[in-house]
Parts: C-alpha cells; structure tokens; sequence
C-alpha cells in the first residue's frame, strides 16, 4: 500500500463539482496502472470546497455529500480513502455545521469524529473489517489538526501516520513551520499531511497537501497533474522552508501566478515610477505571466527625476516588457485649475501630492478596462501598516502582489534578482526612496528609516507585542509610540487594500 494526497481544484460550496473534481483525479491515477494498492488523502472539508462556518444555508449540504460521497465510492475500486466533509451538530441550537472526516472504500462509508463537539485531546477509535479492508483507526483532535493513525492488517500490514488540518482559515507557507518539526519527531519516518487547497482573494485557504516521509518511497507521491505546483510542495520535503530572499520571489511568483489562473486572466498592468516597489512586481509579473502578458505604464510628473524615467525603462527591456509613457502634469494641472476657486489662499500640502496618485489610478484602470488587463498594486507591507498611500490613488489594484512583503525585504529580494547580472537597475536599488509628489521628496520625511521601521513591525505586527513592551537599540519610545499610533490609524486603509498574496506567516491582512 501507498499513500496518495489528492489536491483537487475545488470550488466553493459546489458539492457535485467538487465531488467530480477527485473522481478525475482518481481516473487519471488508477490510469498509471500502479499494482498497489493506494491510500488516497484528501485534506479538511474537501467535499464543501470552503470553510463550513462559511455555508448559510444547511438544509441540502448534508443530503448532496452524501450524494457526492457514494458517487466517489463508485470510482475507487479496490483503493480507500480520508476524506474531509462536513455534519450537523445536532446537540447546538441553532444547528450548525461542523467537521468530519469520513474513511472511504468501494462498499463502506464510516464517520471517523463524533455527532457532537470534538474537544481538542478527545480520541477516538474503530475496528474496520470487510470484504477487502481489516484495519484499526484511532483519530485525536490535535487542535488545528487530526491526528490519525491507521493499522492495516489486510490487504497488507502496513501503519500510516497522518495529520488533516481542522480549521486552519487562511494558510501561508509559514503555516507549518511550528508544528511540523512535531510532526517528524511524533511520527519518525512516515509523516503525512493533508490540507484544503484554495486561493480565494488572493489568500490560500486551508493551505496544500504536503507529506514527508524521511526515506521516500518512489510509490508515495502526490497527484499533481493536471494540477498547477501550488506554492511549492517539495521545499517542505527537505529543510523547512526559509524566509529567504529566494524563497519569498518564488513563493511570490507562485501565488500571483495561482491567483490569475484561478481567475481566469492572463494579462496585467502596472504603473512603472523608477521606484523599487514597482521594479520588483514587474519582475515577479514578468516571471509569473510571461513578459509579453505584461504592461508598464510610466506616468511622470513634474517632479519625476529623468533617471527614474529611464531606469524603468531600462528595467522594462531588460525584461522584454513594453512600457508606454503618459505624462500627468497636464491632467494634474485641469484638476487643480478646476479646484482652484475652492482652493485660493490656501497652502499646497498632501491634497496636491495625492491627486497626483489618483490621476495616475484613473489612467492604469482605464488602460486595465479597455484592454483588459489586471491591475496590480505595488505598495508593500511597511507602507500598508503606516497608511503610508493614497486611497484611490497607489493604493489601487485588483491584488497586492508584495504587500506581504517588508521595504527590507524587497531590497532584500532586489539584490538577490541582480546576484549573477544587473536586472533591476542599481539606480532603483541605490537610490533613497522616495514618491516624488513634490520637490526633494523622500520617504524618509514622513517615517523613521525603513530597517528601524520594519524592526518596529517586527515587533508590532509580526510578534504582536505592546509598544511600551518593544525595546530595540537606538529606538525612542517616541519612536516607538508614534509607529504603533500610525499602525492603529491606519486600519481603515487597510480594510481598502486590495486582497494580498498571502506570503507572510501573520494574520496582519485578515485586518
């Protein structure tokens, strides 16, 4: 026997969908003519496609996976499964939904959790004898995972360990980087793991199914074809991924490569300013889509150095991305000459600035609806925390691509892009950053340096710590106190954003 972790492409609440998905995963694995026997896993809530404290109504959902199941059961021939669905817990008013796991073979159909609450510790055991199958099952709730334990005795000896994900709501590739370890040292050599697989607004839900046996057999695999490679099985099959600069560009190019093909689009369109933010999603762009499926559009203002303007040029052909130049000042000028009545004796300030980022919003989406292209933000996770972008402006976009990411990071990511040959321009890396909406301008006007300011984070966001509990050398409490209010403040914004690509191992973007 061997183990296979299906990864079907499910869909939302659709049970007959879903259910007809893993039949042509089974078809197309029985069709390798394997002379095993499979055991095939499938992750939490697969039968529903979604989290079942996400279905409203309950009155069909129990009748059509039942339907769904016994149509499975028809497909699996001499193999058995796990798979996760969802029941009626009928010891709460009103009723609601919770998990199940249910064990699968051609003539057999058993519920491995109880009807009522399962409490974290709880376990639960069965003896399974039938025509073909003779095995023990012992199931613990382990939290946000099952743990179970299979003991076949027929057709052959054999013992599986494996963990299904509970109720893990949104994943992230970090999501298993405390539990894992566990994993392997509970389980030795044979570690399987099986989690729901989904992007929806660009965050995964439920997470992938991964597996980690230390000696690997060639019989012990996951189904991926047809399937896309989500997110990256195999760097959990060897050192638990890193939050290196390689890993977070190919994690990235992964899931924004997931999110157009769930979507349905191949096309996309950035505004390209010569800044770093910019340069990086148009590299993970170029590589996630193709370069031809890819446009900059390169807005200058008045106060538009002309280094930014041919570095991001230089940047697009490095590539091989076309770029198109609209200059803005002339549509910033007929705003503010319409304004100007309103505005007399009044002092320039942010209002000046930030309607420059909304004319440059109104061109990207004008070009994004006429020819059909997505539009992706390019603000990233330190300007997210502090609001540090205009609404309707660079806060626009149909999804974040790097807004998972620290300021420290993208250099981070930047320099490693240009470690065998200058890809990005050293002028973007090198220079202060800066959004160039008035004379002089640098990010550094408004906010503390990006590494204190990402250490701040760190602490903030990432660790969840109190501002008068974060010490860090040659940082004021003031420092500190005004960074935390500007992350308070800026909730609203946040709640603005556009979906990110779940990349960071927090729950920053859940708002």
């Amino acid at each position: 026997m061997y183990v296979s972790l299906l990864q079907p492409k499910l869909v939302p609440a659709e049970i007959a969908q879903n259910a007809q998905e893993i039949i042509s995963r089974l078809d197309y694995d029985m069709r390798q003519a394997n002379a095993d026997t499979p055991l095939y896993v499938c992750g939490c809530e697969t039968t529903i496609g979604t989290s079942c404290s996400a279905l409203q109504h309950l009155g069909s959902v129990t009748v059509e996976q039942l339907r769904a199941l016994k149509k499975i059961q028809r497909h699996l021939g001499e193999a058995c499964m796990l798979i996760g669905g969802v029941q009626l817990n009928l010891q709460v008013e009103p009723l609601r939904l919770q998990h199940q796991i249910f064990f699968l073979t051609r003539t057999s159909l058993i519920s491995l959790l109880p009807l009522g609450a399962c409490a974290i510790g709880s376990a639960n055991g069965f003896r399974i004898e039938e025509e073909r199958y003779e095995l023990a099952i012992d199931v613990r709730n382990w939290g946000d995972y099952y743990y179970l334990n299979l003991r076949f005795a027929a057709p052959e000896k054999k013992e599986f360990h494996i963990y299904m994900n509970a109720r893990i709501p949104v994943f992230t590739p970090y999501s298993l980087e405390k539990v894992l370890p566990l994993f392997k040292r509970h389980c030795k050599d044979s570690v399987y793991i099986s989690n729901r697989v989904g992007m929806f607004n660009g965050q995964l839900q439920g997470g992938y199914s991964v597996f980690c046996p230390n000696g690997r057999s060639k019989k012990e695999r996951e189904i991926h074809a047809p399937v896309p490679d989500v997110l990256g099985q195999q760097e959990y099959l060897k050192d638990f991924p890193q939050r290196t600069a390689e890993f977070q560009y190919r994690m990235t190019v992964r899931a924004l490569k997931l999110f157009f093909d769930n979507a349905g689009q191949k096309k996309a369109i950035l505004g390209l300013s010569g800044g770093i933010d910019s340069a990086l999603v148009l590299v993970l762009a170029a590589e996630a889509l193709g370069a031809e499926n890819v446009l900059g559009l390169i807005m200058p203002s008045q106060y538009t150095a002309d280094a930014s303007i041919t570095s991001a040029q230089q940047l697009a052909k490095n590539l091989g991305v076309e770029t198109k130049i609209i200059p803005i000042t002339p549509l910033t000028n007929a705003y503010l000459n319409a304004l100007e009545p309103y505005f007399a004796g009044l002092p320039a300030d942010t209002t000046e600035e930030n309607l420059q980022a909304r004319v440059r919003a109104v061109l990207l989406m004008a070009f994004s609806n006429k020819f059909g292209h997505i539009l992706l933000n390019t603000s990233n996770k330190s300007e997210c925390a502090v609001g540090y972008s205009t609404m309707y402006g660079d806060a626009c976009g149909a999804v974040s691509v790097i807004g998972a990411l620290y300021k420290t990071e993208v250099y981070e990511i930047a320099r490693w892009i240009n470690r065998e040959q200058e890809i990005i321009p050293h002028f973007i890396i090198d220079r202060p950053p800066s959004a160039e909406l008035r004379p002089d301008q640098t990010d550094q006007d408004s906010l503390p340096p990006y590494d204190m300011l990402d250490a701040l984070l760190v602490e903030l966001i990432d660790k969840g710590k109190r501002a008068e509990r974060i010490h860090l050398p040659n940082v004021t409490k003031e420092t500190v106190a005004r960074v935390a209010r500007l992350v308070k403040n800026a909730a609203y914004k946040r709640y603005q954003m556009p979906p990110c690509l779940r990349i960071a191992p927090d729950s920053f973007f859940d708002k």
